[in-house]
């Protein structure tokens, strides 16, 4: 934490995790019991009209229910979010595009490190006030034995598409790989080329369609 402490990172935060037991009053026998984990409401005072579930399995779609077309769920995955940038474009400003690569990129390795797999990153849009808030959720999933045996055994059932349960340093790649592409800049006033080209302040010299 001493070492990341001026870093950007997107982790949602854990406030904490209990164990819910209902007991008998008369025997004290546990009949029920519930684990209940803490965090934060990434979304706080906005208006989230779509909620996105994000792992960079771009295949990945919210399946119809009992045969029936997807009737406004309440989270779309990553198919669903492509789609809708193919149709109109979701842009982030330059810097707010770096903050968030660099983020990603450094709790993704932190996330391997500690061998955890399938987190997701869940992003609410703002409709109202344009706004994106997002937040990397589930990052308690352990890259386990029964994990390895369920990604040699889907691995070999899916060949050739892509599986959510992969190890640790796949994931990591994949994941920051796909969305570093999910999410476009818009370049602003105070942008820069990448390249060495001159800017250009003389509106007589822009390019024209004319």
């Amino acid at each position: 934490m001493d070492e990341t402490a001026n870093k950007a990172t997107v982790l949602a935060k854990m406030m904490g995790f209990y164990t819910i037991e209902i007991r008998n009053l008369e025997t004290g026998a546990v009949q029920s019991k519930a684990d209940l984990l803490v965090m934060e409401n990434l979304f706080y005072d906005l208006k989230v009209a779509k909620t996105f579930d994000l792992k960079g399995i771009q295949g990945r779609k919210v399946k119809p229910s009992s045969g029936s077309k997807v009737h406004n769920p309440k989270t779309l995955f990553d198919g669903e979010w492509i789609e809708g940038q193919q149709k109109a474009l979701v842009l982030v400003r330059p810097h707010s595009k770096q903050v968030l690569r660099a983020a990603i990129r450094s709790d993704a390795e932190f996330l391997a490190k500690s061998n955890i797999m399938d987190y997701s990153l869940l992003v609410g849009v703002d409709e109202e006030h344009k706004q994106i808030a997002c937040g990397l959720v589930d990052t308690i999933g352990s890259y386990t034995f029964a994990k390895t045996l369920e990604y040699k055994a889907k691995h070999g059932l899916n060949s050739g598409k892509d599986i959510t349960v992969i190890p640790p340093t796949e994931y990591q790649e994949r994941f920051v790989s796909a969305l570093e592409g999910y999410f476009v800049a818009c370049p602003d006033k105070w942008s820069k080329p990448t390249d060495e080209s001159k800017i250009i302040t003389d509106a007589a010299l822009l390019p024209s369609v004319l």
